[in-house]
């Protein structure tokens, strides 16, 4: 029994210090931000029509691969065009209900693949998961059937609310966002 409680309290303490790291080396990733103030209240707005990271366009190649560190993602994003050199695209990061949202509880967030040449989703590519509590970090681990190797892809991530929303756009922290791409 007290092992059980001494491994439940090192997995809180390590899930709050992952959390603390992270909110002091907080890097935006994938869109364009702008800050605006609406109603005396400071709010970064992100532009998924012009989405430009600042690493611009990437190639994900064979194998892991971290393509950002810390960001935060409000509301939804598209990212700019990524040419995957696999077939087969293993999304992993970890994530949580970030520190400055104004939603209620839990999230859900929804990830689905763009085909970069055509401009359309690619057919059952859209995956979610869920966090149901703020204080809770959620890993995340899915693989993506491209359909061929060299396939030019954006990444739509669009963050929710679980349940009943207040109106406010939710915000969800991404951490070690890698990919694993392999034919």
């Amino acid at each position: 029994m007290k092992l059980k409680l001494f491994y439940r309290f090192l997995r809180v303490t390590l899930i709050v210090a992952t959390m603390m790291i992270s909110y002091f080396n907080d890097v935006p990733a994938f869109a364009a931000e702008t800050k605006q103030t609406i109603n005396n209240e400071e709010q970064t707005i992100y532009d998924g029509s012009n989405a430009v990271t600042r690493a611009g366009q990437e190639t994900l190649p064979l194998g892991l691969y971290l393509i950002s560190k810390n960001f935060t993602i409000t509301n939804n994003n598209l990212t700019p065009i990524k040419t995957v050199q696999g077939r087969y695209m293993r999304l992993i990061f970890s994530w949580s209900v970030s520190t400055e949202d104004k939603g209620l509880g839990g999230e859900i967030i929804t990830i689905k693949i763009k085909d970069a040449e055509t401009g359309n989703y690619i057919d059952n590519l859209t995956i979610t998961d869920t966090v149901e509590n703020k204080l809770l970090l959620a890993h995340f681990e899915r693989t993506f059937d491209l359909g061929y190797a060299g396939r030019k892809i954006q990444i739509f991530t669009d963050v929710s609310s679980l349940g009943e929303s207040n109106g406010h756009y939710r915000s969800a922290d991404f951490y070690d966002y890698q990919s694993f791409v392999y034919n």
